[in-house]
């Protein structure tokens, strides 16, 4: 499989601050067709299409929205997360800033299918972003595709912090509504009670961004990309250690080694691959001889594995495997929020045992705890964060122990990962 351009298809070739562009380019054409279909009708054909959420996790975006149609449509709203999380993620940075009216459609034909009245675009405030998405909901709104389309449906932009937690739904919220990046134990879901106390809609830009071509085209013509339970495409960001870094996007199905070695163009410098942390530094490591596996939410989960972000890392042989493990740690014990126990002290242990190898100093004893305290964290967090930043150090006891164990006997020279 080559790249297959989908979501991003528009982005370069449509002038973002000029709405006739994007018309000429084919946008709201989804609307048109989904303006023709009844709420159910546009349910049933989401649904049929088997669309699964962008965010990371691979949720089916109609299992969600069945939550959600329970909910009065007056007294709900649907919120576009543009925070990705992971910094090295551009696939959200490049759709709202290339092509925002393919995201604004999307929360419309959302709306159509709820009945929802409000809608927020949540962008992160340190870039630019801001102006282009304001600039294209003016333009909608002048062209009535939103205070009128969907009867009473309007978006509002908020700009927020870029935190790697706020990625996570229920801290975006709480981020919203009281300006504190906190967790939120679930249920209930956000479907359910979520902003100011209404049943709310979260998804991300390229999740949103994959409706109006599902319903232009419909959901046969979906499933015949991806695979049968992930169709569709799927946005990476080829982040380090590869020699063609960059956004690029792919089918669901595209094997990981086509990714690295054909895609990215081979490990950079040629030096020798190693491991592959896909989804950013909550990611797991994932050895060569893995690198057979499709990119799908099923198969990475039969793994152990995540999506996650979309970002790609190449960690290359030259590389100090632990040393990069602890500093996927320490980023993610840094954007803890603080409110549950596990995510707020437990990282900080697994950091601690980690600098103890690190430093020669540990024992085969300190592994052991650390694939307990592991999984603790695992199993016990508040919020997604929690739960997933224990991935690198799991995922690097499995498949690559005889690295820490090469720490504790002998104590290397540090030097730091490329």
């Amino acid at each position: 499989m080559a790249e297959r351009k989908l979501i991003l298809e528009k982005c370069g070739t449509v002038d973002p601050l000029d709405i006739e562009s994007s018309l000429g380019a084919g946008a709201y054409e989804g609307l048109k067709k989904a303006l023709s279909l009844t709420p159910h009708g546009i349910q049933a054909e989401v649904e049929r299409s088997g669309l699964r959420g962008r965010g990371g996790a691979g949720f089916p975006v109609s299992l969600k929205w069945r939550e959600f149609r329970r909910a009065d449509p007056r007294e709900s709203c649907i919120i576009c997360n543009g925070v990705a999380g992971d910094r090295q993620a551009e696939g959200n940075r490049l759709l709202l800033g290339g092509d925002p009216h393919s995201v604004i459609e999307g929360m419309i034909i959302a709306a159509c299918a709820s009945g929802a009245r409000s809608g927020y675009l949540y962008c992160p405030a340190e870039n630019d972003l801001g102006k282009t998405l304001e600039t294209a909901l003016v333009q909608a709104r002048e062209r009535g595709f939103l205070g009128g389309t969907a009867p009473g449906f309007d978006i509002e932009l908020v700009t927020g912090p870029a935190d790697f937690i706020v990625g996570e739904e229920t801290v975006l919220i709480s981020s919203m509504e009281s300006g504190r990046a906190v967790a939120r134990p679930k249920p209930p879901y956000p479907a359910e009670r979520g902003f100011r106390g209404m049943p709310t809609l979260v998804h991300n830009p390229e999740t949103l961004a994959n409706l109006p071509p599902i319903i232009r085209q419909g959901a046969g013509w979906f499933r015949s990309l991806g695979t049968p339970g992930d169709p569709g495409t799927r946005v990476l960001t080829l982040a380090e250690g590869v020699k063609r870094s960059g956004a690029v996007e792919v089918e669901h199905g595209t094997p990981l080694r086509e990714i690295v070695f054909e895609i990215g163009g081979g490990v950079a410098g040629s030096k020798r691959f190693k491991a592959m942390q896909l989804g950013g530094p909550t990611g797991g490591l994932i050895p060569e001889h893995l690198l057979d596996m499709p990119l799908d939410s099923d198969s990475l989960k039969e793994a152990g594995q995540i999506m996650g972000s979309g970002s790609v890392r190449v960690i290359t042989g030259d590389a100090l495997l632990v040393e990069a493990v602890r500093d996927a740690i320490a980023r993610s014990a840094a954007a803890s929020c603080g409110l549950c126990v596990p995510c707020r002290f437990g990282l900080k242990v697994l950091q601690n045992f980690l600098e103890r190898v690190l430093k020669g100093e540990g024992s085969e004893d300190d592994l052991f705890r650390l694939e307990e305290m592991s999984c603790h964290i695992r199993d016990t967090s508040l919020c997604g964060l929690g739960r997933l930043a224990p991935l690198p150090v799991l995922s690097s006891l499995t498949h690559f122990r005889s690295d820490y164990s090469a720490r504790i006997k002998d104590r290397p020279v540090a030097v730091s990962a490329q």
